[in-house]
């Protein structure tokens, strides 16, 4: 099982570079497929959306962009808070951030309607757990949005993808960072996550249907929709 502590910390390091790396080594990819993620959640008047791994808060505000009423957004690395705090304006909206893991939610039963969480499931340290209280804090019929790195399925494209993600992006990465081993944790933690139909079996077996699942770019990142049974 993963260090919950060692997580927060590295992001912690990362956190005054975290945007600027994510937009210049994606080329701006990441902010596309969050829309497109987002574009799978119908919000309305009462939406009360949980943000997991919210980091500097993007998926967040695009959420209370779309229409959410508010968003909570939910990170255990306290520097990367304070990054998302900066985003917040008057016009933003109802957006609160709370310090806490996922595996400990800090909310009662039943609260929200929506809950996501963007490039994060698979740095909780117990992913059982995690969909757990997920599924405790969300309301009846709430919805679980996961976007999350996958495998290309296509050979040459993954090839190219391989060079670049485990070659250049760490080199990079801890060059502009100054933090060489969270860009070299970043492609082996996608390396060695678990496939989509392990990650669909788990959150099914804790109580979650699902609904969809979308691949973006042959399978690089992938879309996972989920209602809460009653």
């Amino acid at each position: 099982m993963m260090d919950k502590f060692k997580i927060p910390s590295m992001f912690n390091q990362i956190a005054h570079r975290y945007d600027f790396l994510n937009h210049f080594l994606s080329l701006g990819i990441d902010t596309i497929w969050r829309r497109k993620a987002l574009s799978y959640f119908s919000f309305h008047k009462d939406s009360l959306v949980l943000d997991l791994a919210t980091g500097t808060g993007d998926l967040a505000l695009l959420a209370l962009k779309k229409g959410a009423t508010m968003v909570v957004g939910l990170d255990p690395a306290h520097a990367m808070l304070r990054q998302a705090q900066k985003k917040v304006r008057p016009q933003t909206g109802q957006f609160v951030l709370v310090e806490a893991f996922a595996e400990e939610i800090p909310f009662q039963s039943e609260v929200f309607s929506h809950a996501m969480v963007a490039y994060g499931i698979r740095n909780v340290s117990d992913r059982e757990k995690t969909f757990q209280e997920i599924y405790r804090v969300l309301k009846k019929n709430g919805e679980l949005l996961i976007l999350e790195f996958g495998q290309i399925e296509k050979p040459l494209l993954a090839q190219l993808f391989h060079f670049y993600f485990h070659y250049l992006l760490p080199k990079l990465g801890g060059w502009i960072s100054g933090h060489r081993e969270a860009y070299r944790y970043l492609p082996q933690s996608v390396a060695h996550f678990i496939g989509r139909e392990k990650l669909i079996a788990e959150a099914v077996q804790r109580g979650f249907a699902h609904k969809k699942t979308k691949l973006l770019f042959g399978g690089l990142s992938v879309i996972y929709l989920f209602t809460k049974r009653s």
